[in-house]
C-alpha cells in the first residue's frame, strides 16, 4: 500500500524530531544540570529537539553560578534565558574534525531582539582551539560532550558568551546637587539710539531746555548787557537835561 506524500513527510518530520532529546542527553551529565534546568524550564529544549542540525554550547554549573553572581540583581530570568539562547547555534559543530572559519547564527538572533547582528558569531580556529567570537564577547570550545549523527552537537565552552545588547546596562548616575551648570544668560541687544530729525533742536521750546546750558547763559549775558547800557543812557540823558 502506498503511503500518501503528506503522511510520508509527517512521518519523516516525526522521525527527525524523535532522533534526539537534548534534555535526556544532558541528564547523563550532572556537571551541566543548571544549564539543562534553564534549557528545560524555558521551553528551549523543545525548540532544540525540533531542529535537524544544531549545536548546544553548554556551560558548567560553576560558570552558571559565576554568571548569576556577575549579573547581580539587575538581570531578570528572561535575560538569563536570552543568554542560554546565545549558546544555541543553528549549525552542526564537531570540534573533533576540521572546521572552516565561518559565521554562525545563534537562536537569540532569530528572536529579533538582537541589536543588528549581535546574535551572530564567528567560528574561528586559533592556537587555543575553536573560538566562538561575538560582539564584545568570546569563548573557546573545551571539548565535545555528545555528538548524534549530524543532527545534534553538545560542546562545552570555557566561559559564558555575553554579547552586546543582551545584559542590562548599568544606569548612568545622576550628577550630585550643585554640579549642573546654570544656563547661560540670553544676551539682550541694546535699544537703538535714534538721531533727532533735522531742525528739531531749533524748534524745541525754551521751557524744555535744561537749565544752565551754554546757550541759556549766553542769552542772559546779552540781556544783562543791554539793560545796563539802557540804564546808563537814561542816567546820562537825565544829567544833560
Amino acid at each position: 500500500m502506498k503511503i500518501p506524500l503528506a503522511m510520508a513527510l509527517l512521518l519523516a518530520v516525526a522521525a527527525t524530531a524523535a532522533a534526539f532529546n537534548v534534555t535526556e542527553e544532558l541528564q547523563k551529565e550532572p556537571d551541566y544540570s543548571e544549564f539543562n534546568d534553564l534549557l528545560t524550564k524555558s521551553g528551549l529544549a523543545s525548540d532544540v529537539n525540533t531542529r535537524n542540525s544544531i549545536t548546544v554550547a553548554v556551560i558548567p554549573n560553576s560558570k552558571i553560578d559565576q554568571l548569576r553572581g556577575s549579573l547581580g540583581q539587575t538581570a531578570t530570568e528572561k535575560q538569563l534565558i536570552d543568554i542560554i539562547r546565545v549558546h544555541i547555534f543553528l549549525t552542526y559543530i564537531n570540534p573533533a574534525v576540521k572546521n572552516e572559519d565561518q559565521q554562525i547564527t545563534s537562536l537569540y538572533q532569530t528572536t529579533g531582539k538582537a541589536p543588528g547582528q549581535d546574535g551572530t558569531a564567528n567560528l574561528t580556529n586559533t592556537k587555543a582551539g575553536l573560538d566562538i567570537v561575538m560582539s564584545g564577547s568570546n569563548t573557546t570550545i573545551v571539548k565535545s560532550v555528545k555528538q548524534i549523527g549530524y543532527n545534534l552537537s553538545i560542546v562545552e565552552v570555557d566561559k559564558p558568551l555575553t554579547p552586546n545588547g543582551v545584559l542590562p546596562q548599568a544606569p548612568t548616575p545622576a550628577p550630585p546637587p550643585g554640579t549642573v551648570p546654570a544656563p547661560a544668560p540670553v544676551p539682550v541687544a541694546p535699544a537703538p539710539i535714534l538721531a533727532p530729525a533735522p531742525g528739531l533742536a531749533a524748534a524745541t521750546p525754551a521751557s524744555t531746555r535744561s537749565p544752565g546750558s551754554a546757550s541759556d547763559q549766553s542769552s542772559a549775558s546779552r540781556i544783562l548787557a543791554s539793560t545796563l547800557l539802557l540804564g546808563s543812557s537814561i542816567v546820562g540823558f537825565a544829567l544833560l537835561w
